[in-house]
């Protein structure tokens, strides 16, 4: 079997994957619709502070797919679809242990785990409550209070007594996604896989009731099955073809500091219950800073407003950073994250027979990546996944 993979940008990872959050985790994988979104998001109109931030000019492009967003964000709904994204993830850090052992994958990867905090007692209990219900589906967890988290971390000092307590979910996992994007496709190329980097596709040629070929300005790519994996953009691509994919682009944010910035850096991960944010530290001299979700469409500029936003949020979880901050030194990105109605990705075979999708993944890109891929592979081979994949086709929408 002959594969190709078309990429627009100048090499693997370049784009969401280049600074995302850093996490692979199978514990914070709730869909960012949860119960009282609507509330959440019209408050969130014309805020810059706002974790969950609505743009109004991108309201049109939302009307249809969001109703449907605002009805999974039922307790009962939303529930479901977090064990659906659980599952899979679970299912995806086997996947990727797997990989990263037979290809030999070298990303700064460590196993920390990650620390969510919280601010509220109420929010506290909930956040117990999931971490049960993941716990039966073997998620390990610890519980902290506020007094012990100072000892689990010493950076958190400063900010315990405004905190209500965390949970330590121990399997979770960190690195560089950038890093693995290379060193992944440096492996595939040496199993003959051909890559062809900085080349758009111009649209996927159909005939017959199949995917003939692909595109790509002069060039053109024959294929027997093609598997559509391009983010946000994929809806954009298979819309010629009749096939509505329910996605749409969310934005997100982060900052990447050297650890001296710090006066002292954090040893785990750290989420913000309250403020939406993560401080996790990638490789030996890095700290990133990611968080927020805005509906803006395909925009991709970084307002500073936003940026500064991100260093608010670090300063109500590590006050010491403010006074050791170099602004200089910040490295700002921004990046599309794919999401779907429910928040759970879109994985399989499409209405025409020989098309494939691989998208829908939100905030969970990479820790979904290795499980997604794995499942639809199996899916193109004619294989039966490993996982039950009804929550995650195509055509639920």
């Amino acid at each position: 079997m002959q594969v190709t993979v078309i990429d627009r940008a100048a090499g693997p990872g370049k784009e969401t994957s280049f600074r995302n959050g850093a996490l692979l985790h199978t514990s914070l994988v709730d869909p960012w619709n949860g119960p009282g979104v609507l509330g959440q998001l019209l408050r969130s109109i014309g805020r810059e502070d706002s974790a969950l931030l609505l743009r109004m000019r991108a309201v049109p492009s939302l009307l249809g797919w969001g109703v449907r967003f605002i009805r999974e964000s039922s307790a009962r709904r939303h529930r479901a679809n977090t064990l659906s994204n659980a599952a899979l993830a679970t299912y995806s850090r086997r996947m990727m242990q797997q990989l990263r052992c037979e290809a030999a994958l070298h990303y700064e990867h460590w196993q920390p785990g990650t620390l969510l905090i919280f601010r509220e007692q109420q929010s506290f209990r909930g956040g117990q409550q999931t971490m049960r219900e993941l716990q039966a589906r073997g998620v390990r967890a610890a519980v902290y209070s506020a007094a012990q988290l100072k000892e689990l971390d010493p950076a958190l000092g400063e900010v315990a007594d405004e905190l209500a307590g965390g949970i330590h979910y121990l399997d979770d996992e960190g690195g560089d996604a950038f890093a693995f994007c290379t060193q992944l496709a440096h492996v595939a190329h040496g199993l003959g896989v051909e890559f062809r980097f900085g080349t758009g596709v111009d649209r996927l040629h159909f005939a017959g009731s199949r995917v003939r070929s692909v595109h790509c300005g002069s060039h053109t790519v024959d294929a027997d099955a093609v598997v559509v994996a391009a983010g946000s953009y994929s809806a954009p691509l298979v819309a010629p073809l009749g096939i509505r994919l329910a996605i749409r682009p969310v934005k997100g944010y982060s900052i990447t500091l050297h650890r001296d910035a710090f006066r002292i850096a954090p040893r785990v991960p750290v989420i913000d219950h309250a403020l939406h944010a993560a401080v996790v530290p990638v490789g030996r001299d890095r700290i990133r800073i990611a968080g927020t979700a805005e509906f803006a469409g395909y925009d991709l500029s970084i307002p500073r407003s936003r940026i500064e936003n991100l260093l608010v949020l670090l300063e109500r979880i590590f006050p010491g950073f403010s006074r050791e901050r170099q602004p200089a030194d910040i490295e700002p990105w921004a990046g599309l994250r794919a999401v779907s109605p429910d928040g759970v990705p879109l994985l399989g075979r499409t209405a025409v027979p020989n098309l494939f999708v691989n998208t829908g993944h939100g905030h969970l890109g990479w820790t979904l990546a290795a499980g997604s891929g794995k499942v639809v592979a199996d899916i193109v081979a004619g294989v039966t996944p490993a996982v039950t994949v009804d929550a995650y086709r195509p055509q639920r929408f």
